[in-house]
């Protein structure tokens, strides 16, 4: 009996492409699903600057200047108040609705942030104090304001 010959050829040139074609098929497929779940992914933050409107020697007054986009839920913020750097955690407000925590109260008219919202911070003299309004779903500062007593 004779050993079958090895073809010179290799693949036939029909089934090269039919394997050439599934793998870019694949490959398309695969790049199209990691875009699609990263563009959903990735929240903007938005933009909320804080400034101080009062201040006097027990207390400042912060008022929410503005907001880039509306109809945004208090419950996506939180608050953080930092004195001399230091974190204050008893005055978190996460999160963010109409209350006091520590040293800090938060007033809102409704459930959503708006140019209206306003913080109340009592300080004390000889003190830099920092008030940061935190976006959770993207963990990015929407808004800060910096000031010392």
């Amino acid at each position: 009996m004779r050993a079958p010959r090895a073809s010179p050829l290799g693949v036939s040139p029909v089934i090269a492409i039919i394997l050439l074609v599934a793998i870019t098929v694949v490959l398309a497929s695969v790049v199209y699903i990691m875009v699609t779940q990263l563009a959903q992914s990735q929240t903007p933050t938005p933009y909320a600057p804080l400034i101080v409107t009062q201040q006097n020697a027990t207390e400042a007054s912060v008022q929410v200047a503005d907001v880039s986009q509306v109809n945004l839920p208090l419950a996506k913020f939180q608050a953080v108040l930092t004195v001399d750097d230091v974190i204050d955690e008893g005055s978190r407000i996460k999160p963010l609705a109409s209350a006091t925590r520590g040293n800090l109260t938060f007033q809102s008219e409704d459930s959503t942030l708006s140019g209206s919202d306003s913080f109340l911070v009592r300080i004390l003299p000889g003190h830099t104090y920092s008030l940061s309004l935190l976006f959770l779903e993207s963990s990015g500062e929407s808004g800060t304001v910096r000031f010392t007593t």
